[in-house]
């Protein structure tokens, strides 16, 4: 899917690319969308991710996508997956380890009241600490074939 990622970019963007990873591309794109007017940081994953999942289904290829990106104030996650096999998600609020604060792993790290982030879900977790759940509401690649 590089190339028509590439594509959608406008050049001061695609010139920032200088690899060949998923994150790279996919956060090159985050950067595009935030450009526009009134784009959160929540709205501009979703976005993408919805770009993403068309894209796949048109040329028939799977998207898994973990994502975890912050601006220093609020944390946007991510776990979604075209198949409906999305890899694990899970966070921590408040934990008596690390009071005041969210974690989010792939896996739980310690024995701990870890939350399993629902599948094909955007979380966002505000400057207050507060998480809120999106469910990714586009199709996946088997219900757009």
């Amino acid at each position: 899917l590089y190339r028509p990622m590439r594509e959608r970019l406008p050049d001061e963007i695609y010139r920032t690319i200088h690899g060949l990873t998923d994150s790279e591309h996919i956060f090159a794109m985050v950067r595009h969308r935030l450009q526009e007017p009134h784009n959160t940081l929540a709205t501009a994953l979703y976005d993408v991710l919805e770009q993403l999942c068309y894209t796949a289904a048109d040329h028939g290829i799977r998207v898994a996508a973990n994502i975890v990106i912050s601006d220093g104030e609020q944390m946007v996650a991510s776990r979604y997956d075209t198949t409906g096999n999305a890899p694990s998600l899970y966070w921590l609020h408040n934990d008596s380890q690390f009071p005041n604060s969210v974690l989010v792993a792939s896996e739980p790290l310690f024995e701990a009241d870890w939350v399993c982030c629902p599948e094909n879900t955007l979380v966002t977790v505000d400057v207050n600490r507060d998480i809120h759940g999106q469910p990714l509401a586009f199709a996946t690649a088997d219900q757009a074939a």
